[in-house]
């Protein structure tokens, strides 16, 4: 459940509002204020059709530190733990909690996966053109081909730096897309 000071603050300023409205038969006991509303014209008004009575709404007091007596916080202990989860989980400030987390953490996430990449690239290279390797050789050993043999290089895309590192990129991409997804799951679903 939420912080009963959570609560408290929130419901304060629901209950402490102060709507004061003026009635046109009302008037001041000592004669010496007019307590009518003013009325102003407005565009397209006719005599007929008077205005309603306006009603003037002050702000909030602010929250003072002794709580309201007015205010009664709902508790049961005996809810199971897994309805308090369900009812956090439905909370619109627990919610807004949550999309604030995750734009926290996914500039974090954005930016820490192409880092990683740009530090590690000559291993990732490597790692690479050691995948490209193992896959050449599974494909000549299950090939129809009898004459077909182990290089132990791939011709195309070992040789050519260029190519490494633009795998590498999509690769980047694609990390960083999962990793997003991942961190939504975490915050969204999972509610962590």
């Amino acid at each position: 459940m939420c912080e009963e000071n959570v609560i408290r603050h929130a419901m304060d300023s629901i209950i402490s509002k102060e709507i004061i409205s003026f009635d046109v038969k009302k008037e001041d006991p000592t004669g010496l204020i007019d307590m009518t509303p003013v009325k102003e014209a407005a565009i397209g008004a006719t005599p007929d059709k008077p205005e309603p009575d306006r009603t003037v709404e002050f702000p909030p007091k602010p929250a003072s530190s002794a709580p309201n007596p007015n205010v009664k916080i709902p508790h049961n202990p005996n809810i199971p733990m897994a309805v308090k989860r369900e009812r956090c989980r439905n909370c619109v400030i627990y919610n807004e909690h949550q999309r604030m987390k995750y734009q926290f953490f996914a500039p974090l996430f954005v930016i820490s996966i192409p880092a990683l990449a740009f530090l590690k690239a000559e291993d990732l290279s490597g790692m690479l053109n050691r995948v490209f390797a193992t896959a050449d050789s599974l494909m000549a050993r299950l090939s129809l081909n009898g004459g077909a043999q182990n290089t132990g290089t791939i011709s195309t895309i070992g040789t050519v730096g260029f190519a490494n590192y633009l795998l590498i990129g999509c690769l980047v991409v694609i990390g960083t897309t999962m990793s997003l997804r991942f961190l939504e799951y975490c915050v969204f679903k999972l509610k962590i």
